[in-house]
């Protein structure tokens, strides 16, 4: 914002000792008003004075510094400084170790900031897990992640089991049919044909009719034959696998 006065040197030597008293108020006016004006450059100013938020800070605008501050114990500071031509913002704790805190209009993402941090809690080979579709690449700002276990379910790698010793191994249906092989050894109670005449002799005993041939009788078919559901309970979530 444009001020009403410069401030410099000369505005700073008014009122001189040769003006006369009652030109001193105007002076002293005058610099109230170029006080507030300045103030008001980040601060939030009530004209009125009668809002309670009166003189508390909008923004803070920092000038770029050309170094970074010496340091000093028990402090800290926050600062500007220009890096390949950009403004970019700075932290020196009291032992003068400085970390730069943006770049490129970014938060800082070399090593020790918070990609370091996102990348050793998700590292490459890691899965994420979420109930949103978003990609975690666009989440996190880097890395590059694909959609992961579409359908599937995770078990945990048993090194003593062929089928779960080796990660990433998949297996297992939906649905399944049972073979003749798979169907467990078993039996069924059968009664036999009641016949009230036979060539036994004994027509209180029934017995199991065979044909002329003498083949083996059999019981009737039962079942279906259809798939059974192999469903555990479950709840679908996103996941995706960082790949680099």
């Amino acid at each position: 914002m444009a001020h009403t006065n410069t401030w410099d040197a000369s505005y700073e030597s008014l009122p001189t000792d040769d003006n006369y008293v009652y030109e001193v108020d105007n002076y002293i006016r005058e610099l109230i008003l170029n006080v507030r004006e300045r103030f008001a450059k980040d601060h939030y100013i009530d004209i009125a004075g009668t809002d309670a938020d009166h003189g508390e800070h909008q923004k803070i605008t920092f000038h770029s510094q050309t170094a970074k501050p010496t340091a000093v114990a028990n402090k800290g500071f926050l600062y500007t400084k220009d890096v390949s031509a950009k403004v970019e913002m700075f932290f020196e704790d009291e032992d003068a170790n400085e970390v730069q805190i943006t770049s490129a209009g970014n938060l800082n993402m070399s090593a020790g900031t918070l990609e370091a941090i996102i990348g050793t809690i998700y590292p490459v080979g890691a899965i994420y897990v979420s109930t949103i579709s978003t990609n975690p690449a666009t989440l996190f700002g880097f890395g590059t992640w694909e959609a992961f276990g579409a359908g599937k379910t995770l078990v945990g790698l048993d090194g003593t089991d062929t089928d779960f010793d080796t990660a990433e191994e998949t297996g297992g249906e939906k649905t399944h049919t049972l073979t003749t092989d798979e169907i467990p050894a078993h039996n069924h109670a059968g009664l036999p044909t009641y016949q009230t005449t036979t060539n036994l002799g004994n027509t209180a005993v029934g017995y199991w009719r065979v044909d002329s041939s003498n083949a083996l009788a059999t019981t009737a078919n039962s079942g279906g034959g259809d798939p059974h559901n192999n469903l555990q309970p479950y709840i679908v979530v996103y996941m995706f696998k960082r790949t680099a």
